[in-house]
């Protein structure tokens, strides 16, 4: 009767650890660009924001963009630029209307 106990549990611990993983994993999505924009700063309620001017064909649903984590090098108002993104799951700042929040990589500014 013990070995059953001890089954039991340990299906359950192992049937939690696995779901749990799983939704680790699935917080941020990575999408491979090349996406292109204009840096905004203080407009529109956002301390600054990403105007997407040119996106994959395959995706047409965004116009804005909020970056975290966004190098200082790169704050710079009407910087144009490429870069690719990752989806994150987390919140615009108060006031802002930003179509999604993201954290940028391979960035490169054009002249």
């Amino acid at each position: 009767m013990k070995i059953f106990y001890i089954l039991l549990l340990s299906t359950l611990v192992l049937a939690c650890k696995t779901p749990c993983k799983m939704k680790h994993k699935s917080e941020t999505i990575t999408i491979i660009g090349p996406y292109s924009g204009i840096l905004h700063l203080n407009e529109n309620n956002c301390p600054l924001y990403i105007e997407v001017t040119g996106q994959p064909v395959s995706d047409n649903q965004f116009h804005t963009f909020y970056p975290l984590d966004l190098e200082t090098k790169y704050k710079k108002k009407g910087l144009h630029m490429t870069f690719d993104i990752t989806l994150l799951k987390a919140p615009n700042p108060e006031g802002c209307a930003a179509d999604a929040v993201i954290k940028m990589s391979n960035i490169n500014v054009v002249p």
